[in-house]
């Protein structure tokens, strides 16, 4: 049910009708001499507000009609705080068609509990109110992967905030507590307050945020360790957190490294050479091969596997045209820019320095004055020292040899005995090697041989060894042999390296042919 004069403002509004001011009037004086000023206060003024509590930080509009002839209403605010005693906030004007309107936007530092707009005309006779209820926003953060990451690496940084359109993100940790600093360049400390100080990312319509943090920017600023970083609703430093939304998350941060190790010691000619390890960092990291002897050199970029290993090889051609020598191998890191500081340049000639200046050159591998061999490695090893240059480093070494084989010595054997043919060799494990086993006298081209064969022919892998060689085994029956002198011979199937020793096979003593009979007998 309506009064009399808002009826009848209803209805102009309505009809589009003409009604009298002073009629309005008129009844407005006979009901205020009738009723009590709270019957009053709902039809002069009214307030209503979009939401019955916001997230502190946004917005909330009241809005309402007035029906004084005042073109404009007085809102004040009661709450906590410092609008305990109220506080007038805004007089927002009224428009031709009754009506006013106002957002209210508080910022950060409200606090959370009910407040309540009043609506006053102009001479605060009459009033309407409305409450709503400030309530704190949370912001949440993650960190995609395992919370482990290497320098150099980016990192995907995710959120959600229903406290603030915009969140502010800062780190603490190994080299910045008890300070926090700016995400992306930590060499400036969080100050409270001062949006310059933070990184700030924009809030989308679904309050869900994201960033990438590009760790090889502020690589040479940070040390591995545990840190911590904040994403806050507002510029606020962490000891300024109180009564404020945020959200934390700690990683690891770790510094990139490399190793490596070699298939062998020492390799001979003509054998493959494996160089594999680990190189930490980003996703397919590069990493740079450096090899030198007094006689070669070699470079080489290569990317590492899913896993971050590595392997290079260098195949038996390769290894077949290095001189029997020592040579120095060093893996270069490109650490957390990504960029190798020490390289050759476009011509391999030199090998050039990003210190002090770019391409500068650090010496030359051909020509006069050029470094070979052990100086060639420490000049670029002590480069990468330098603490102005970020790569890292790890190295090795080899040596190429002659391919080799030796007999241990086979000594004395008897017919019927079982004995192991033993060699050592540098040539590369799982290399096939032909053994044969024949009496010295046996001599196929001669008139008076019988045509019997005494010996066997087998083929054996190389084995791992000790002391840099490595060895291959051969067993021999000797139950079929006949009393001679006999040579085996030793050559691989891929070249043409041989190797041969002497031995002989004489008739048992009665006693060790008992002993060899019983053994074997027993032994089937």
């Amino acid at each position: 049910m309506y009064n009399s004069d808002r009826f009848l403002l209803y209805a102009k509004e309505r009809s589009q009708q003409t009604v009298n001011q002073d009629t309005l009037t008129e009844l407005r004086e006979i009901r205020s001499e009738n009723e009590i000023a709270e019957v009053m206060r709902d039809e002069e003024v009214n307030i209503k507000a979009d939401r019955d509590s916001f997230v502190i930080g946004r917005f909330v509009q009241v809005f309402g009609y007035s029906y004084t002839t005042e073109k404009y209403v007085r809102l004040v605010l009661f709450g906590p705080g410092k609008f305990s005693d109220g506080l007038e906030i805004a007089t927002p004007a009224v428009s031709d068609s009754n009506s006013w309107k106002y957002n209210w936007n508080p910022g950060y530092s409200l606090q959370s509990g009910l407040y309540t707009f009043v609506v006053y005309d102009p001479e605060k006779r009459i009033s309407d109110e409305v409450s709503v209820r400030a309530e704190k926003g949370a912001v949440t953060i993650v960190a995609a992967g395992d919370s482990s990451y290497y320098i150099g690496e980016k990192i995907k940084l995710s959120g959600t905030s229903t406290a603030s359109t915009l969140v502010y993100l800062a780190i603490q940790g190994e080299n910045a507590n008890p300070q926090a600093r700016k995400l992306d360049e930590v060499s400036v400390i969080s100050e409270n307050n001062n949006l310059n100080s933070f990184v700030e990312v924009a809030v989308r319509t679904d309050c869900t945020w994201s960033y990438i943090w590009d760790t090889s920017i502020v690589g040479k600023f940070l040390r591995a360790g545990i840190y911590t970083i904040y994403a806050i609703e507002g510029p606020f430093s962490p000891n300024n957190l109180e009564e404020k939304s945020f959200g934390t998350i700690s990683i690891i941060i770790k510094k990139p490294f490399v190793s490596c190790t070699v298939s062998q010691s020492t390799v001979a000619q003509g054998d493959q050479l494996i160089f594999s390890g680990v190189a930490e960092g980003r996703t397919r990291q590069k990493i740079q091969i450096w090899i030198f002897s007094k006689s070669f050199w070699h470079q080489k970029i290569i990317q590492t596997n899913s896993d971050s290993s590595f392997e290079y090889k260098l195949s038996p051609s390769q290894t077949k045209q290095l001189k029997p020598d020592q040579y120095f191998v060093i893996i270069q890191h490109p650490m957390m820019n990504n960029e190798f500081d020490i390289y050759v340049d476009d011509l391999k000639k030199s090998v050039l320095t990003n210190f002090p200046n770019t391409a500068t050159l650090l010496f030359s591998i051909d020509g006069p004055g050029s470094l070979h061999g052990a100086k060639a490695a420490n000049a670029i090893v002590e480069a990468i020292n330098n603490p102005n240059i970020d790569d890292t480093y790890t190295k090795c070494m080899f040596l190429v040899e002659l391919p080799v084989i030796q007999f241990i010595p086979i000594g004395k054997r008897y017919v019927g005995e079982l004995f192991t043919i033993t060699a050592s060799s540098n040539l590369a494990i799982d290399s096939e090697i032909l053994l044969e086993v024949r009496s010295s006298s046996f001599d196929p081209n001669k008139k008076s041989q019988t045509g019997e064969f005494s010996g066997v022919v087998g083929t054996v892998k190389v084995m791992r060894g000790e002391s840099g060689f490595n060895k291959f085994l051969f067993h021999v029956d000797s139950s079929k042999f006949i009393p001679d002198e006999y040579i085996v011979r030793a050559s691989t199937l891929n070249s043409d390296i041989t190797a041969s020793a002497i031995f002989s096979i004489n008739k048992p003593p009665i006693i060790l042919f008992l002993k060899t009979m019983f053994h074997r007998f027993f032994r089937k």
